[in-house]
């Protein structure tokens, strides 16, 4: 096969006296002849999907590289071979053969043209600064709940219990949340602490300047005699939780989640910029809708971290969380309330079975057995199955990565769309934000049918759809893994085990390659996120061998297993459930 260079050499000297000839003896080609984009458009979004990953290139040596790439590339596809002047060279009765050629020439065109931008942006970048300061020593602060232990107006276990106020109980004081609740910002999962010690998962999802705020509902204090010692597991994950506040592990680096940015816009970016190519060429559908779907993934990543506040402040009393808003309604297409509410919940009660909404996936699949009617879950009757539902749950380890795959990301769409409209409903009074969920995913639809409506036939549009929904349907298959074959546990359970306990056995973490962890978004940490939900993505890993270490201190199991493995698990997990279903019927 000739190179790029000797065909190039080879043919310019008579390309001018077989102008006419080439001219008149190729068909006519709409698209790579008379493309309907600007060489200098495609070159501009191709370089913003280099640059979003540059910081892979950190070496001196990777630099000199890419220097020389450019100038080879370049210089071929520019000087030698411009991409608007392929058929005075060459003559094609084939046209999908013309078709790869012309890719061939602009890929090394755009990438040449990116290599040069991208070292010299990030030189600059680095050396048109001064150095940044040392990061300043933390200084150990004081936090709400290690003050003075107040101890007026003691009040019995009981009052805690049978009191038809909603009282809260949190480091042995008695706090009444009943005019709180009403307005309380992570909805009713208040409720679900009536009478019980909550301190851990308050501190867990609130802020200590939050916990600073709680004197105005105190009640009293728990009786000393009807107080329980914490166990040391959970006196250990107190300390780890000062000792993360104290050190500012809390606090989140811009410049990091601005690459996370750089990747869902160039991937998007990417996607839509294949949709300009060449129509006749169908690869273009395939690729475009994978980027648009990787692109969701990763832009639902950072949705998420928004909605738990690590990436920014909460935001103030009546206020939107606007990046998680745009980010999941917007970009993401669900309503991003609907979702924070949900996702609250889980983090609270983390696949309580039949309580959990995102992980209540019956009559479709079946987590546990203590899901089922002759099961007792938290004093209520399980599910009663049918015939139609025996017989989906007996099928579940076949049809289970299809629907996650497929049918996880529409039924989102489908479950957001059924809570706005339902949230419309039942608003008493309208605000400027009663239309915010609406209008975000109204503005989902719009970019993404416009996406739709660039391709040519319907048989495009399907692919399209269908290889995007799958490629963004990873996400789910990550969000299953880290909670399915592992143990669940009853209202009754969890107040057995604590907090950290509890969290620790119904998470599991996926083993990952450095390189691999942008694709996951910070999930193969599931069991720092569910014990820290509101630390930043890049802390993860830091803490991940502190939390390791203490589970192994106390005798807890930590569960960590490679992707395949974990699959293999659930896959085996569902199957073994599927069975024990075939055998209650005996």
């Amino acid at each position: 096969m000739y190179t790029l260079t000797s065909l190039a050499l080879s043919i310019l000297p008579n390309s001018t006296q077989n102008e006419s000839t080439s001219e008149s003896s190729i068909p006519p080609l709409p698209s790579p002849l008379n493309p309907p984009y600007s060489p200098s458009t495609v070159l501009l979004v191709y370089c913003i999907t280099l640059l979003a990953l540059y910081n892979y290139s950190k070496s001196l040596r990777r630099f000199t590289l890419c220097s020389v790439l450019t100038i080879m590339s370049f210089s071929l596809t520019t000087l030698i071979l411009p991409v608007q002047s392929l058929n005075h060279f060459f003559n094609f009765q084939d046209y999908y053969l013309y078709s790869i050629l012309h890719y061939l020439v602009l890929t090394p065109y755009v990438v040449g043209l990116g290599f040069v931008i991208g070292p010299v942006l990030i030189v600059l970048n680095e050396y048109s600064r001064p150095p940044p300061p040392p990061p300043p020593k933390p200084q150990p602060q004081t936090l709400p709940h290690k003050k003075p232990f107040d101890s007026s107006n003691p009040l019995p276990l009981s009052h805690l219990q049978t009191s038809p106020s909603l009282l809260l109980l949190i480091h042995d004081q008695i706090y009444d949340v009943t005019q709180f609740s009403k307005i309380h910002p992570g909805g009713d999962i208040i409720q679900k602490y009536k009478g019980k010690d909550c301190t851990d998962v308050f501190e867990a999802f609130h802020r200590p300047r939050v916990w600073g705020g709680l004197g105005r509902f105190r009640l009293g204090c728990l009786r000393e005699e009807d107080r329980v010692q914490p166990s040391k597991a959970t006196l250990a994950y107190r300390t780890l939780r000062s000792h993360l506040w104290q050190n500012n592990y809390f606090t989140p680096n811009p410049t990091y989640y601005l690459h996370k940015h750089l990747i869902w816009i160039s991937l998007i970016l990417l996607s839509i910029t294949c949709l300009l190519l060449d129509p006749n060429f169908f690869l273009r559908v395939i690729f475009s809708a994978a980027c648009l779907g990787l692109g969701l993934q990763q832009a639902a990543f950072l949705a998420h971290d928004a909605a738990h506040n690590s990436i920014n402040e909460p935001p103030k009393k009546g206020k939107i969380n606007w990046l998680s808003w745009f980010l999941g309604s917007c970009v993401f297409g669900i309503s991003i309330k609907m979702w924070t509410v949900e996702h609250s919940l889980h983090h609270a009660i983390t696949i309580r079975p039949r309580e959990d909404p995102q992980f209540n996936y019956l009559p479709i699949w079946m987590l546990d057995l203590k899901e089922l009617e002759n099961e007792k879950v938290d004093g209520k009757g399980g599910y009663k199955m049918g015939r139609f539902v025996k017989l989906l749950v007996r099928l579940q380890h076949f049809h289970f990565l299809p629907l996650v795959l497929i049918v996880g990301r529409v039924n989102l769409h489908a479950i957001s769309i059924v809570y706005e409209l339902k949230n419309l409903l039942n608003q008493k009074s309208i605000t400027p934000y009663t239309f915010l969920g609406l209008l975000g995913m109204l503005i989902y639809w719009t970019w993404y049918l416009a996406l739709l409506s660039c391709l040519p036939t319907y048989f495009d549009v399907i692919i399209f759809a269908v290889i995007s929904h799958i490629s963004a349907g990873v996400l789910h298959i990550q969000l299953l893994l880290s909670h399915m074959d592992v143990n669940t546990c009853t209202e009754e359970e969890e107040d057995k085990l604590g907090f950290f306990k509890f969290q620790c056995q119904t998470s599991r973490n996926i083993k990952v390659k450095p390189y691999e962890d942008w694709f996951h978004g910070g999930l193969q940490y599931q069991i720092e996120h569910h014990l820290f939900p509101q630390l930043p993505r890049h802390q993860l890993s830091n803490v991940q061998p502190m939390v390791e270490k203490m589970c192994e201190e106390h005798g807890v199991v930590y569960r960590s297993d490679e992707f395949g493995v974990a699959l293999r698990g659930v896959l085996r997990n569902l199957k073994e459930l599927a069975w024990a279903v075939v055998t209650l019927d005996q």
